[in-house]
């Protein structure tokens, strides 16, 4: 049995109006004017622009759920983090253990294709991170590490993460559709 609890809030500096439904906290519908949407962390992160800032943000760069999951405005369960690194359950899980790993600090790294030579440290770091998570999460017979890229790529927030899936079989190969 499916239970819909509706929110209601109004953004900030804007008159829109906003109703959001959880069911069981899996999936989050939102009403933005006339137009409804149904995307998990790809609808929420639309709506980003449309708040303040989180602190750690440059200025060329748009603010993501993900933004806003490191500054605390959204709440997340955590799973690890260091001083570069945050790693936490993800809302929409396709497997018994999901979870996304994100640099703390974007810098111009909003998906793999923007990856620069400065980017090298944080790009090890992370891995070097699912690791460390995987071992915590007692994945010991196996895991995948996710990193979608772009539009094609199906990447739905533009900041570079990691997905950690695993603590079940998982089927190969991995469906283009």
């Amino acid at each position: 049995m499916y239970f819909l609890i509706p929110c209601q809030k109004i953004c900030r500096n804007l008159n829109i109006f906003i109703t959001l439904y959880s069911i069981f906290g899996f999936l989050l519908c939102i009403s933005f004017f006339s137009t409804s949407y149904c995307a998990g962390l790809k609808v929420a992160n639309s709506l980003s622009s449309y708040t303040s800032k989180s602190p750690n943000i440059k200025k060329n760069e748009q603010e993501t759920i993900f933004h806003k999951i490191i500054s605390g405005k959204i709440p997340s369960t955590k799973v690890w983090e260091d001083d570069e690194v945050y790693a936490f359950r993800d809302i929409n899980p396709v497997a018994k253990t999901h979870i996304l790993v994100i640099p703390k600090k974007m810098n111009g790294l909003d998906m793999l294709s923007s990856a620069k030579e400065e980017h090298i440290p944080i790009l090890g770091k992370l891995l070097y991170a699912v690791s460390l998570i995987a071992k915590q999460e007692k994945l010991d017979k196996g895991y995948r590490v996710v990193i979608n890229c772009d539009k094609q790529g199906c990447q739905s927030v533009p900041y570079l993460h990691l997905h950690l899936i695993g603590g079940e079989q998982l089927g190969w190969p991995p469906t283009g559709k």
